[in-house]
């Protein structure tokens, strides 16, 4: 089975207008510190057009962080609606799912996720580090205490 991710998935675009206003924002600092990808790279991949990315080392088995960076060049209102409307923006064989949190996510936010049924058989026999879903060892626990709840 494919590992599935069920963790929140945090993408920093900020609100419309901050990102309006700091469109003419020198990114390179953030860049390099969080990133560490250095000014040339920076500079290089800004004129070629080509992507930064790095995958960052793992911190707990079984998770893996991301992040990329890539200068297109369209007009700011095109890419704010991209962003805003995310659920038209992302389709496709490739998206299986997609939906939006709220400014304060809450519960409902996940309600329209479905799981594949093969995913929610398998929940009772995970264990840290060893499931094909990946849920931190709290998740696991949160889940398999619901699961036994409704076997009682």
């Amino acid at each position: 089975m494919k590992a599935t991710c069920l963790g929140p998935l945090f993408l920093l675009l900020g609100t419309s207008v901050s990102i309006a206003q700091e469109s003419r924002r020198d990114w390179s600092p953030l860049l390099r510190e969080q990133m560490g990808v250095s000014a040339a790279q920076i500079a290089a991949a800004a004129q070629n057009g080509t992507v930064l990315s790095r995958v960052f080392p793992e911190k707990e088995k079984k998770q893996i962080g991301a992040a990329g960076v890539v200068r297109v060049r369209v007009p700011l209102k095109f890419a704010l609606n991209q962003i805003e409307d995310i659920e038209a923006f992302k389709t496709g064989s490739a998206v299986l799912q997609v939906g939006k949190f709220s400014s304060i996510p809450v519960d409902d936010d996940l309600r329209s996720l479905v799981l594949a049924p093969a995913d929610v058989k398998s929940l009772p026999g995970c264990r840290p580090g060893a499931c094909d879903l990946k849920l931190t060892a709290e998740m696991l626990r949160e889940i398999q205490s619901e699961i036994n709840g409704r076997r009682t």
